[in-house]
C-alpha cells in the first residue's frame, strides 16, 4: 500500500507541479543531496559567489552596492557587504527585481516581528520550497503518498478553500483544517475526522497543535489514529510544550523553521538536531556590530537566496536570532545545525473564550498596507492595533475594515481600536513583541 501511495504521489506532482517533480527526480539520480559538510562548504561558496555576480549583472540595487568598491573586493570580504532589512526592501523593490523574465508569484510575509513584507519569488524557488518541506518530512518516518493533516491558520480573511486547492490536496493526500478562533465544538468535529480519515503526519503551528493536544489530554478524547511524528512549524518548541505534543498523540515530534522569502528551511533529524537546508538559501548567524559568521553563540539570523533569479535577497537581516553549530550530528548528516531559535515565542490572543496564535495574525497582518504593527489585548473583548503605516486615511478606507471583519466574523462582537503611531513597547530583551496580553 505504502508503494502504491508514493507511485500515485509521484504521478500526482508530476502533473500538478513539474518542477518540484523534476526535483525529486533529480535528487533520486543524480544524489543530489548535500550531506558532506566539504561539499556543502563548496556549494554555498560557489552558490554565493554566483548569486552576487548574477544581482549585480541583473538588479540596479546591486549595481549601485557593489559598484562602490567591486564584486569582487565584496567576494573577498564578505562581511562588508551591506545588509538587507525589511525598509530597504520596501524603498528599494523595483530596483532589487532582476532583469530577467523568470515567472514569478507575488507572497506575502505576515511577518513574526511584526513587520509584513511583500516580495517577489521565482516558480523555480517556490518548487524548491515544496521540495525540501517533503524532503525534511522524511526525518519524521513521512514516506511519499502517506497522508498529511495540517492544522494551522492558513488564511484569517476567509475559511472556504478554493476548488482547485481542494483537487490538490486530495490528490497529494493532504487535509487542512483551520485553527483560527477555533470553537470546543469544532475541535470536537476535527479530531472525528482525523479518527475516520486516520493521517500519518500532522504538521502545523506550535499554539495550534499544542492547543489540540490539551484538549485530547483534558478531556480524555479517544484517538483512533496512529501517526508516524508530528510537524511543528512557525513558533518556538518549548521542551513542555514537546512533552504535551508527544503525549496526546504518543509519537515523536519534529520541530522545523522557515523563512520562504529568505529561502530557508531546517528540519529535525531523528536525533533532534534542527538541520539546515543548504539547497535553497544560505543561512549565516552573525555579530551584529562586525557582521562576521559566529557559531555557538546568539547572533542575528541572515539570509541569502541562492537559486532565486527573479527578487534575490543577499545577506537579508531576517528578524529571527539563533544559535548556529559547527558540530557534526550523530544521525550522519554533515549539513549545519540550528541549535536555538531565540525570539519566535508561542503567544496567543483568547477572545470571548476563543484562542487564536501569533502566526495566523501575522497571516492577516501580512494582507494589509502596514509598515509595522502591534496587537494589544487590554480586555477579553477588546484589542487595539497600534500601527506604523504611510497612508493613515487609505488604511482606514481599505485595510481596517479588513481586520475588523475578519475577527468579529471568528469572534463575534468585540472592540477594536487602532492607534497611528511611530513608537512601539518592547520586550525585556529589547527585540518588538507584536502581542502583547495585559
Amino acid at each position: 500500500m505504502s508503494y502504491l501511495n508514493s507511485v500515485r504521489f509521484i504521478l500526482c506532482l508530476a502533473f500538478l507541479s513539474p518542477r518540484v517533480f523534476f526535483l525529486f527526480i533529480k535528487d533520486f539520480f543524480l544524489s543530489a543531496r548535500l550531506n558532506r559538510r566539504a561539499d556543502i562548504d563548496k556549494y554555498n561558496n560557489e552558490s554565493f559567489e554566483e548569486i552576487v555576480r548574477f544581482a549585480f549583472e541583473s538588479c540596479k540595487y546591486y549595481q549601485k552596492i557593489f559598484s562602490l568598491k567591486g564584486v569582487d573586493y565584496f567576494l573577498k570580504n564578505k562581511a562588508e557587504i551591506p545588509l538587507l532589512d525589511k525598509n530597504i526592501i520596501r524603498s528599494e523593490f523595483g530596483d532589487i527585481v532582476s532583469n530577467k523574465n523568470e515567472p514569478y508569484r507575488v507572497l506575502s510575509s505576515g511577518g513574526s516581528t511584526g513587520e509584513p513584507l511583500k516580495y517577489q519569488i521565482s516558480l523555480l524557488s517556490d518548487a524548491y520550497s515544496h521540495y525540501l518541506l517533503y524532503k525534511g518530512l522524511k526525518n519524521g518516518g513521512y514516506s511519499l503518498g502517506d497522508k498529511i493533516a495540517v492544522f494551522a491558520g492558513g488564511s484569517l480573511v476567509s475559511k472556504k478553500t478554493s476548488k482547485k486547492e481542494k483537487i490538490v490536496s486530495i490528490l497529494l493526500n493532504k487535509r487542512k483544517y483551520s485553527s483560527y478562533g477555533v470553537t470546543n465544538q469544532e475541535i470536537n468535529h476535527i479530531i472525528r475526522d482525523m479518527n475516520i480519515w486516520k493521517p500519518k503526519i500532522l504538521r502545523g503551528y506550535v499554539s495550534s497543535i499544542l492547543f489540540m493536544a490539551e484538549y485530547i489530554i483534558d478531556n480524555k478524547l479517544e484517538i483512533n489514529f496512529k501517526l508516524k511524528s508530528v510537524f511543528t512549524t512557525s513558533e518556538m518548541l518549548t521542551p513542555n510544550a514537546r512533552k504535551v505534543i508527544e503525549k496526546a498523540f504518543s509519537c515523536s515530534v519534529f520541530d522545523s523553521y522557515g523563512l520562504n522569502d529568505g529561502g530557508l528551511s531546517a528540519f529535525e533529524c531523528i536525533n533532534h538536531s534542527m538541520h539546515i537546508d543548504p539547497e535553497r538559501g544560505l543561512l549565516e548567524v552573525i555579530d551584529e556590530n562586525s557582521g562576521e559568521n559566529i557559531f555557538d553563540k546568539p547572533g542575528i539570523i541572515v539570509a541569502t537566496t541562492l537559486v532565486e533569479r527573479r527578487f534575490p535577497l543577499i545577506r537579508y537581516k531576517t528578524g529571527d536570532l539563533g544559535v548556529m553549530s559547527k558540530k557534526m550530528c550523530s544521525c550522519g548528516k554533515e549539513t549545519y545545525v540550528l541549535e536555538k531559535l531565540v525570539g519566535r515565542e508561542t503567544d496567543f490572543l483568547e477572545i470571548n473564550g476563543k484562542k487564536v496564535g501569533s502566526p495566523v495574525l501575522t497571516v492577516l497582518m501580512g494582507k494589509v498596507d502596514c509598515k509595522k504593527y502591534q496587537i494589544i489585548q487590554e480586555k477579553d473583548d477588546s484589542i487595539t492595533f497600534n500601527l506604523l503605516v504611510d497612508n493613515e486615511n487609505e488604511f482606514i478606507k481599505k485595510s481596517k475594515p479588513l481586520i475588523v471583519n475578519s475577527l468579529q466574523s471568528h469572534f463575534g462582537n468585540i472592540d477594536i481600536n487602532f492607534k497611528f503611531i511611530g513608537e512601539f513597547e518592547k520586550s525585556v530583551n529589547g527585540k518588538h513583541k507584536f502581542i502583547i496580553r495585559r
